[in-house]
């Protein structure tokens, strides 16, 4: 009977706790490393009724030897340049026009450090109609060079790809 009630308590106290919410995770995949920065891009799910909120979390790391400043803006989609291509298109889906925009401040990054400029809905850039989409993001970093040479302009750092699908009730 005790070896019961051990195991009824083991199973409760492993597997009874509360997950953390998807976007407290660390990403687990991320884009090539470029002039010092990685960037990722992930979402709870990649299938996605047509009434429901399209959320993407969007992440930074620093992998130079100093840190490195980067600017997080108030808006996590001030950040980025979004590329979303439906499956089977050639050309990107266009956005709506400008959401609003400002605000925000500059970061110091510290090596190995990650940050993370927020999650967005997808919805407030794109009209998704029901198919699958792939998504990267391409973010303009502080290049780890610039010390040396001031004149470097921004690091331009792409995502990794991930694949949604917008799904019709």
């Amino acid at each position: 009977m005790s070896m019961v009630l051990l195991a009824i308590l083991f199973t409760v106290g492993a597997f009874g706790q509360e997950s953390k919410l998807w976007r407290e995770n660390n990403p687990s995949v991320w884009g090539s490393w470029k002039d010092g920065w990685q960037v990722a891009l992930f979402s709870e799910k990649q299938g996605f009724y047509t009434d429901e909120r399209v959320e993407i979390r969007i992440d930074g790391r620093n992998g130079s030897s100093r840190s490195l400043k980067v600017k997080v803006g108030k808006y996590p989609w001030e950040k980025a340049h979004f590329e979303v291509r439906r499956l089977g298109d050639q050309q990107p889906l266009r956005p709506k026009p400008s959401p609003p925009m400002g605000g925000g401040s500059v970061k110091s990054i510290d090596p190995g450090k990650t940050v993370t400029f927020g999650v967005l809905n997808l919805l407030e850039l794109y009209d998704l109609p029901p198919g699958t989409y792939t998504i990267t993001a391409t973010c303009g970093f502080e290049h780890q060079n610039r010390l040396e040479n001031p004149k470097l302009e921004d690091a331009k750092v792409t995502s990794n790809p991930i694949t949604i699908s917008i799904i019709r009730r």
